[in-house]
C-alpha cells in the first residue's frame, strides 16, 4: 500500500461528515456562488450536492465538467470583496508554513466571502495528519527533525529524504485553538472529536 491508498483507506469517514456538517449547517443552494480554496474535485464526491463549485488552488487540478477551475495563490486572490456567498476550505491553511502567511489567506478568506467556512487539523490532537505521527508536532523543530524518519508513518511508506523532511517541516504550521479564533474573531467555532479528544475544527461566521 502506498502513502495515498492509505490516506484513502482512512479520510473517507472524516471527510465525508465535514461535507455533511457543511451542507448541513450552511444549507448552500444552487443559486449560491461557492469558492473552494485549496480542494480538489474528488472531496466533493463525498455527497450527493447540485451546487455552482468553483475550485482555486495552487496547483493544476485535473478538469472536470462539474466544476469551474481558477489557479493562483490563496494570500492574494483575484476576485472582489464578496464576490462569491460562501468560501470554503478544508485542511489547507496548515499547509501555510507561517503565521504571517496563515494571516493572509484568513484575510482573503473574509475578504473575498460573505460567508466562510474554514477547516484544520487540531494541533492539540497527539497525532499530526500529514506526517502520521505522534507527538512529534508539540516537539522543537530540531527534535522532529531527527525523529520523523523513525516515527512517521507517511517518511516511512514514501522514504522521504532530509530535503523532503525540510520540505514538510516547512510547510506545516497547525494552528492552536486561540490561534485559529484569533484569524476568524468573527466566527463560530465547531469541534471534531476521536478517542474523546477534539480532532479538527471548524470555523464559521454564517451560523
Amino acid at each position: 500500500m502506498n502513502i495515498y491508498k492509505f490516506y484513502r483507506a482512512i479520510s473517507p469517514y472524516f471527510r465525508r461528515k465535514r461535507f455533511e456538517n457543511f451542507l448541513n449547517k450552511i444549507v448552500p443552494t444552487p443559486n449560491d456562488k461557492i469558492l473552494d480554496v485549496g480542494g480538489y474535485p474528488r472531496s466533493w464526491d463525498y455527497v450527493e450536492h447540485d451546487l455552482n463549485i468553483t475550485i482555486y488552488n495552487l496547483n493544476n487540478i485535473e478538469s472536470s465538467p462539474r466544476y469551474s477551475y481558477i489557479e493562483g495563490d490563496a494570500r492574494d486572490m483575484p476576485f472582489a470583496d464578496n464576490e462569491f456567498d460562501i468560501v470554503f476550505s478544508n485542511s489547507v491553511i496548515e499547509h501555510l508554513g507561517s503565521k504571517e502567511d496563515q494571516t493572509l489567506f484568513a484575510n482573503e478568506v473574509m475578504r473575498v466571502g460573505n460567508k466562510y467556512w474554514v477547516q484544520t487539523p487540531a494541533y492539540e490532537f497527539f497525532i499530526e495528519p500529514h506526517y502520521i505521527a505522534p507527538f512529534i508536532h508539540w516537539l522543537p523543530k530540531k527534535y522532529a527533525r531527527m525523529l520523523i524518519p523513525y516515527f512517521s508513518i507517511r517518511a516511512i511508506m514514501t522514504k522521504l529524504n532530509k530535503v523532503e523532511i525540510e520540505q514538510m517541516l516547512s510547510e506545516i504550521r497547525l494552528l492552536k485553538e486561540n490561534e485559529f479564533i484569533e484569524l476568524f474573531p468573527h466566527g463560530k467555532i465547531y469541534y471534531e472529536k476521536f478517542l474523546l479528544m477534539v480532532k479538527s475544527y471548524t470555523i464559521t461566521n454564517a451560523v
